[in-house]
Protein backbone atom coordinates (compact mmCIF):
# COMPACT_ATOMS: atom_id res chain seq x y z
CA UNK A 1 0.00 0.00 0.00
CA UNK A 2 1.65 3.34 -0.74
CA UNK A 3 -0.40 5.54 1.79
CA UNK A 4 1.44 8.95 1.01
CA UNK A 5 -0.83 10.47 -1.93
CA UNK A 6 2.32 11.91 -3.70
CA UNK A 7 3.98 9.25 -3.51
CA UNK A 8 1.72 6.93 -5.82
CA UNK A 9 2.13 5.93 -9.48
CA UNK A 10 6.11 6.61 -9.46
CA UNK A 11 6.19 2.36 -9.87
CA UNK A 12 7.09 1.47 -6.38
CA UNK A 13 4.13 -0.77 -6.14
CA UNK A 14 5.10 -2.23 -9.32
CA UNK A 15 8.31 -2.87 -8.40
CA UNK A 16 7.25 -4.37 -4.55
CA UNK A 17 5.05 -7.16 -6.73
CA UNK A 18 7.61 -8.13 -9.31
CA UNK A 19 9.97 -8.12 -6.39
CA UNK A 20 7.61 -10.75 -4.61
CA UNK A 21 6.77 -12.94 -7.46
CA UNK A 22 10.85 -13.18 -7.82
CA UNK A 23 11.31 -14.11 -3.98
CA UNK A 24 8.31 -16.45 -4.45
CA UNK A 25 9.97 -17.99 -7.37
CA UNK A 26 13.24 -18.42 -6.57
CA UNK A 27 12.45 -19.39 -2.79
CA UNK A 28 9.72 -21.32 -2.90
CA UNK A 29 9.13 -22.51 -6.58
CA UNK A 30 5.97 -20.73 -7.05
CA UNK A 31 4.71 -19.63 -10.15
CA UNK A 32 1.64 -18.67 -8.59
CA UNK A 33 0.65 -16.30 -6.63
CA UNK A 34 -2.50 -15.12 -5.48
CA UNK A 35 -3.75 -11.27 -4.75
CA UNK A 36 -6.29 -10.11 -2.54
CA UNK A 37 -7.63 -6.93 -3.62
CA UNK A 38 -10.60 -4.93 -2.23
CA UNK A 39 -13.10 -4.32 -4.94
CA UNK A 40 -12.74 -0.36 -4.59
CA UNK A 41 -8.78 -0.35 -4.89
CA UNK A 42 -9.13 0.30 -8.90
CA UNK A 43 -5.40 1.44 -8.84
CA UNK A 44 -4.11 -1.60 -7.73
CA UNK A 45 -6.66 -3.79 -9.85
CA UNK A 46 -5.10 -2.38 -12.60
CA UNK A 47 -1.58 -2.35 -11.72
CA UNK A 48 -2.31 -6.13 -11.13
CA UNK A 49 -3.79 -7.09 -14.42
CA UNK A 50 -0.66 -4.66 -16.65
CA UNK A 51 1.41 -7.47 -14.61
CA UNK A 52 -0.68 -10.26 -15.95
CA UNK A 53 -3.06 -11.52 -12.91
CA UNK A 54 -6.50 -12.64 -13.61
CA UNK A 55 -9.29 -12.38 -12.10
CA UNK A 56 -10.89 -15.76 -10.26
CA UNK A 57 -13.27 -14.74 -7.69
CA UNK A 58 -14.74 -12.79 -5.05
CA UNK A 59 -14.01 -13.59 -1.43
CA UNK A 60 -15.95 -12.13 1.28
CA UNK A 61 -14.96 -14.51 4.18
CA UNK A 62 -13.86 -12.55 6.15
CA UNK A 63 -16.73 -9.49 6.21
CA UNK A 64 -13.85 -6.74 5.44
CA UNK A 65 -14.86 -3.19 5.11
Amino acid sequence: MIAVKDQRGKGYAREAIEAVQLFALAVYARDTIIAKIKDDNIGSIKLFEKLGYKFIQDNHHYNEK
